[in-house]
């Protein structure tokens, strides 16, 4: 049976990004463990100093919106319009903070058209927080709340994730806040057709990191961290047939969120490098066909959010 790819939360080519800012190249050097100390093996598995140091760093989002829905009423056995009622619809997710003063990467996805966001700490601190900016193509957005020394997790360079590491997947999955699960990387640059609703001049960069970590509805904007407890993906979907987790999960990788983080940050939308072929044929030249190659560098059509 053919499986149905879920967004998570929102029910929810490729190409290279020109300017994208690696993070810095420091792959740590592996440690042999003397068999003597196999004891000490346990520890990578473990993943309790791993979940301590990074579990505060993940917030559970709230988001509300109001829709206009049609209100009937039968009079005689027939249905009349009566006007519109307002209703308001809660939907959650998860985020991670990126810095220490209130930046939080999360999923377009969890915060597209919200009117109102609040965010929860791990500490169970509640706080209001604003849209910075968002990017569809990337199904990635920053929120910002105000506050000072928050626990952040630290970008990881997710080019340096080998199939087989462990990893654990931190969200708040049916509102169960500050959950952890594990798992371990199932495969790398999955291109899975599933971010949606893009703008017309842009095309959806999809390079997913495959996991087992089990994760649901409410992981969406999730962190996905590596044993050094640092960010390696923005958990985003799930691949189920019914919307519920059955053993794949996706995650943005974090060489791609940290360029858009950064865009967001600054601009509050995301620069791209494009490259153009512009084709004209000389009139005085019958058969003659002249090729351009241009190179523009142009951000996606829309105006930035208020900082």
């Amino acid at each position: 049976m053919k499986k149905t790819f879920f967004l998570l939360f929102a029910g929810v080519s490729m190409m290279m990004q020109a300017c994208a800012q690696q993070p810095e190249e420091a792959a740590k050097a592996v440690e042999v463990i003397p068999q003597q100390a196999a004891v000490n093996r346990l520890k990578i598995s473990d993943f309790t100093d791993v979940a301590a140091a990074t579990i505060d760093g993940v917030v559970h989002i709230k988001t509300e919106m109001t829709q206009m829905t049609p209100l009937y009423q039968s009079f005689f056995g027939f249905i009349i319009p009566q006007g519109v009622q307002r209703q308001v619809y809660s939907a959650y997710g998860s985020g991670v903070i990126i810095t220490s003063d209130g930046y939080i990467l999360t999923n377009n996805h969890v915060v597209q058209d919200a009117e109102r966001i609040s965010v929860t700490l791990n500490d169970r601190r509640e706080l209001p927080a604003r849209l910075v900016g968002n990017d569809p193509a990337t199904d990635l957005a920053v929120i910002k709340v105000e506050a000072e020394g928050l626990t952040y997790i630290p970008f990881g360079n997710s080019d340096l994730v080998k199939v087989g590491e462990p990893v654990l997947a931190i969200g708040n999955p049916f509102n169960l806040t500050s959950t952890v699960t594990s798992g371990i990387i199932s495969a790398k640059a999955r291109n899975m057709h599933i971010i949606d609703n893009p703008r017309s001049n842009e095309t959806p960069l999809e390079s997913f990191l495959q996991t087992d970590a089990a994760v649901n509805s409410g992981n969406s904007g999730g962190a996905l961290v590596n044993s050094q407890a640092e960010l390696i993906g923005i958990v985003t979907a799930i691949a189920s047939g019914n919307g519920n987790y059955i053993g794949y999960s996706f995650a943005i990788p974090s060489n791609l969120a940290v360029k858009v983080a950064g865009d967001l940050q600054r601009y509050g939308y995301v620069q791209r490098g494009y490259l153009g072929l512009q084709v004209a044929v000389q009139p005085t030249v019958p058969v003659f066909v002249r090729a351009t190659l241009c190179c523009v560098l142009r951000a996606r059509m829309s105006t930035p959010l208020p900082r």
